[in-house]
């Protein structure tokens, strides 16, 4: 019994899903997992070579690779994230030996020093960031180690990342080393003692690994479709707007006049890699208002230049009531980054001079204007079309039968 309670529990854990994005969470998780993968070793990643040392070959092998992005949204970032490096060895010791002399050849030290660049690229822009190293030094020779595995995103990629599209890459790609190094002390018999005789043998192996993911801005557009020009007749209640985002948006709250409307488009749970960095997935949950993903610029409807992927209609129903109506919509993508848009709203009457549909007094907040000038006026060029139109064909049958 204690087993299925154990096995059920595991299971929702496993399957949690997350009304928001879970980011600390995540992120929590990878910094633990980072630490880990900093001096760990992966036959995915792994690549072999051999040093000879005093004419024997000795195995080694180096494993170096971008173990994820923190944090991701399908697949997708912000900016805001660091890359983090999966490193580590494996490297066999040089066996000790003796001289005719019985002086011995030994191992005295065996070290790695890895080095970590890694090169970031968007829409032209590039940069390139070094991991933080320290400097060793190895009988008089020094070597940069690098001290940490995760690579922020630089600025200047950051700021290039808050205007693109949502379709645009971000290019990540690593050249990594790792150095081994060998200290063998080849001592020598000389006059009766056997005299300390250091030695230093090094080989580096090369990585190289790369990663694309989205990369999505934070801009975001509202157009107010019905009613284009903020009025409508009281009885035709649809109100609609187009959002343009470049970021995918999972929460959408409209507010009318305090009254709160939530369209929640999307849920959340995690997944991890094949090195164990935890990533955000979104799970659709009510996907009415999206329409699609594509790249388009609304223009001439906005002043910026920007393009953007995720485009959805927004549609709710307005009550029959009079007057000025004040709306907010505020849309939340999955970066929790939100935009608000106000609008104001007239719901309105129709009138015939001093007559209103409804019988309520005609103001300006609640009733169109009388269209009566006009209907008087299009009957009277009616009548006078009418009557030019009847002396014409009169005319053209007089002339016919003359």
């Amino acid at each position: 019994m204690r087993l299925w309670l154990f096995l059920i529990l595991a299971v929702q854990l496993l399957w949690s899903v997350y009304q928001d994005p879970p980011f600390d969470t995540v992120i929590g998780q990878n910094l633990e997992k980072a630490k880990q993968l900093n001096n760990s070793f992966y036959e995915s990643s792994a690549r072999n070579d051999s040093i000879n040392i005093l004419g024997e070959n000795i195995e080694i092998r180096g494993s170096m690779a971008i173990a994820g992005i923190s944090p991701l949204v399908d697949n997708s970032t912000n900016g805001s994230a660091i890359v983090i490096v999966q490193k580590g060895s494996q490297a066999e010791d040089f066996a000790k030996r003796y001289d005719q002399n019985g002086c011995p050849t030994e191992q005295i030290r065996k070290e790695v020093f890895y080095s970590i660049k890694i090169y970031f690229e968007i829409n032209g822009k590039n940069e390139s960031v070094n991991a933080s190293y320290r400097t060793i030094t190895v009988e008089g020779k020094n070597y940069q180690d690098a001290i940490s595995n995760t690579v922020e995103i630089p600025q200047t990629i950051a700021d290039a990342i808050k205007n693109a599209s949502g379709n645009d890459t971000l290019n990540i790609r690593l050249n990594g080393t790792a150095t081994f190094v060998y200290v063998i002390n080849d001592s020598y018999y000389n006059n009766g003692y056997c005299t300390t005789n250091k030695k230093v043998f090094e080989k580096t192996i090369s990585f190289s690994d790369n990663k694309s993911v989205f990369a999505c801005g934070e801009n975001k557009f509202f157009f107010l479709v019905k009613p284009v020009l903020n009025e409508h007749w009281y009885k035709d209640s649809d109100l609609e707007w187009l959002l343009f985002s470049q970021s995918r948006i999972y929460k959408i709250e409209i507010n009318k006049s305090g009254q709160i409307v939530l369209i929640r488009l999307y849920d959340f749970n995690t997944t991890t890699n094949g090195y164990g960095i935890s990533e955000i997935e979104s799970v659709e949950n009510n996907a009415s208002s999206f329409v699609g993903r594509t790249v388009v610029m609304p223009t001439p409807i906005t002043d910026k230049n920007h393009n953007f992927s995720y485009i959805y209609d927004i549609t709710e129903k307005d009550d029959q009531t009079l007057g000025e109506k004040n709306f907010s919509l505020g849309a939340t993508d999955v970066f929790l980054k939100t935009e608000e848009r106000k609008e104001k709203i007239y719901s309105r009457q129709l009138s015939l001079g001093e007559q209103t549909e409804t019988g309520s007094p005609a103001t300006w907040e609640t009733t169109r204007k009388s269209a009566q000038p006009a209907e008087q006026q299009q009957h009277t060029i009616a009548i006078l079309f009418g009557v030019v139109g009847g002396l014409i064909i009169l005319m053209f049958l007089r002339f016919r039968y003359r």
